[in-house]
């Protein structure tokens, strides 16, 4: 029973990220505070400390930027209103160990950066680099 409940939760979006099927919601969220949306994908692999480190990088370093939302890779295949840039991340072979980071303007009509495991588990001048495109997108959106 124990076993059933926590599988269950680990298809479950991460503290502070809404569903993917909220997207709508998220936009106008987004549109409404002046914040970018963040589409954070991941693999199944909960387990995966590098997988681990990269979403908490990249959460991290756009958070305060961004209205965070999250899907795991085999959901994205099901969503009928995906975002064309998010249609690469469904072509990825494994739904396991795998994040990417994809960060659109309020509309998810433009893509404005995006980042994979590899430029966030560690690599600090890259994490910095995806953090100040987010960044300097967003100063454009509010003029602040």
């Amino acid at each position: 029973m124990l076993v059933q409940c926590c599988s269950a939760l680990a298809g479950d979006p991460p503290s502070g990220f809404i569903d993917l099927v909220e997207l709508q919601a998220a936009k106008a969220q987004a549109l409404k505070e002046g914040k970018l949306i963040a589409i954070a994908v991941k693999g199944y692999d909960d387990k995966c400390p590098r997988c681990a480190a990269a979403l908490k990088n990249g959460t991290r370093a756009i958070k305060f930027d961004c209205v965070m939302v999250f899907s795991r890779v085999s959901k994205l295949k099901t969503y009928k209103d995906l975002p064309s840039a998010l249609k690469s991340a469904t072509q990825n072979p494994t739904d396991g160990a795998w994040v990417g980071f994809y960060v659109f303007d309020p509309a998810v009509e433009k893509l404005i950066a995006q980042a994979g495991r590899d430029e966030l588990e560690s690599d600090r001048t890259k994490i910095k680099a995806f953090r100040d495109a987010v960044d300097t997108a967003r100063k454009d959106l509010t003029g602040k």
